[in-house]
């Protein structure tokens, strides 16, 4: 059976051949217990997925340890990119391996031997990433290597890309950085007028918009004072700055071509950023760490706020719009100082929303919101059922006891330090059991994250936080896919109240 192409604008093929499904925006092959998921990356909600889905089930689709590989005479597969790779030649292996580094090793410890003279360079590609990846062998026709030089002015052959260390469908993230080389094809940051501009952009304006690590108070001068003077010794670190500066000033461009060239350029900043980052993290004294961190993580979001595309890889090595809600969860958390859950006084913390006095709320807003919080476990119980365990119960009540005591902070004043403090600092005060049932999709725990996500996520963007622009709507479609569909609709009703508030 010749491969076929379907769905919108044609990214899906399927390639009977070696039984797999190929989407041409992601260039990778999809597994299928990853098939939902992959095809909202793409923004293609129920009505269509589930027909799309429903002509997907009637094809052969293998698991990717069941697919058998092209041998390496063959021309390679369309849809998948050809990665300048190697091949050992030690007698009796023919290992391959994406970059030179995991050669060596190889080598070292297959062969026990360091010989770079044991490897001769090859074209590969895989159809899967992540865990599951399996690279093979490909001997692309001269048209082929012109495609591929091509494209790998601005694809990921520009650094080396290791795909093992990217995230899968179906799994966790591996690792969010790329291993580049060495070599002319990492970017370096010259002081010319440009690298200087990036540099007073972000000393003027981006400082003034990110927020401090430390405390809920503004971040320039934490990033002014403590962040720059490490950043002028290390260049590295230099370079995450200026990726900061750059996708700021493309948040808001001139025109679209200014957009385009700050995404360029952030693209390269964080690539030297993260690459340097990776070399030194083992290495780094607790204050460049916690700074190299909080950049680590800004910059994540910026690549989510500015992503066109669910495929959108160019300023960080992962989807533009995060599949997982852990993804999401880990990186905000990541901004503020981890705290030690008190699990022994849930019980008691939990009562907290119980005696709650809304006359005492700071504003009406604030009186409003406890009310909504007050009312939403009978709602909960209304919609769910009796609960089986009492201790979840006191679980969810002391996630959203803090939640509105967080909620305090955030509608302290319109500045962006307080709501992103009261926003990411809720998920280091939630019981560790929370965590877990939302990490499970426990429906009740989705709907206490969908408040999260559209009272204090929706509050930071509103005070003009560009780095979190559009998350709390992807936060609450990403709950809203995980929930269970009923006859009535009050699951999804709760979700549906939190957007409406």
């Amino acid at each position: 059976m010749p491969p076929v192409r379907f769905g919108p604008r044609k990214i899906l093929e399927y390639d009977g051949r070696y039984g797999v499904l190929i989407c041409h925006e992601c260039r990778y092959a999809i597994q299928k217990s990853a098939l939902q998921s992959h095809l909202l990356r793409h923004k293609i909600y129920r009505a269509d997925r589930q027909q799309l889905v429903a002509m997907i089930n009637e094809l052969d689709l293998l698991e990717p340890d069941d697919v058998l590989l092209p041998p390496p005479e063959s021309p390679p597969i369309d849809g998948l990119p050809v990665i300048a790779g190697y091949r050992c030649t030690a007698p009796g292996c023919a290992n391959l391996c994406a970059s030179l580094k995991r050669m060596k090793g190889h080598w070292r410890e297959s062969h026990g031997i360091a010989d770079a003279s044991l490897a001769r360079p090859a074209k590969l590609q895989t159809f899967f990433r992540g865990t599951k990846i399996r690279y093979f062998e490909v001997t692309p026709t001269t048209e082929d290597e012109d495609d591929e030089e091509n494209e790998s002015e601005n694809d990921e052959e520009e650094g080396d890309v290791d795909l093992e260390e990217q995230e899968d469908d179906n799994g966790g993230r591996q690792s969010t950085t790329v291993t580049t080389s060495p070599g002319p094809s990492a970017p370096s940051v010259n002081v010319d007028l440009e690298t200087l501009s990036y540099f007073h952009h972000f000393m003027s304006a981006t400082s003034l918009t990110l927020p401090c690590p430390q405390d809920m108070q503004s971040g320039a001068q934490y990033w002014k004072e403590k962040a720059v003077p490490q950043a002028l010794q290390q260049r590295w670190l230099m370079c995450g700055l200026l990726a900061l500066a750059a996708c700021h000033l493309a948040a808001f461009p001139d025109n679209a071509a200014a957009g385009q060239q700050h995404r360029k350029r952030a693209a390269e900043f964080s690539l030297e950023f993260r690459t340097g980052w990776r070399e030194l993290a083992d290495t780094s004294g607790e204050g460049l760490r916690e700074v190299a961190t909080e950049i680590e993580c800004l910059l994540r979001c910026a690549h989510w706020a500015l992503a066109e595309s669910p495929c959108d890889q160019r300023i960080m090595p992962e989807p533009g719009v995060p599949e997982h809600l852990q993804s999401i969860i880990s990186t905000i958390q990541s901004t503020v100082p981890a705290a030690a859950p008190h699990e022994a006084e849930t019980s008691a913390y939990a009562t907290r929303i119980l005696r709650w006095n809304t006359s005492e709320a700071g504003n009406s807003v604030l009186a409003e919101i406890r009310n909504r919080l007050h009312d939403l476990p009978a709602r909960m119980a209304d919609t769910f059922g009796r609960p089986e365990n009492i201790q979840d119960v006191l679980v969810l009540l002391s996630a959203l006891a803090a939640m509105g005591e967080c909620c305090d902070t955030s509608f302290a004043s319109e500045e962006v330090g307080p709501a992103w403090w009261g926003m990411a600092t809720w998920w280091t005060r939630v019981p560790l059991r929370f965590k877990e049932l939302v990490a499970r999709h426990y429906p009740a725990s989705l709907v206490v994250v969908a408040h999260w996500a559209a009272l204090m996520v929706n509050r930071t963007e509103r005070c003009g936080c560009w780095l979190v622009k559009g998350l709390a709507m992807t936060i609450l479609l990403r709950i809203a896919e995980r929930l269970p569909e009923d006859d009535d609709g009050n699951v999804q009703r709760l979700v549906a109240l939190t957007i409406a508030a």
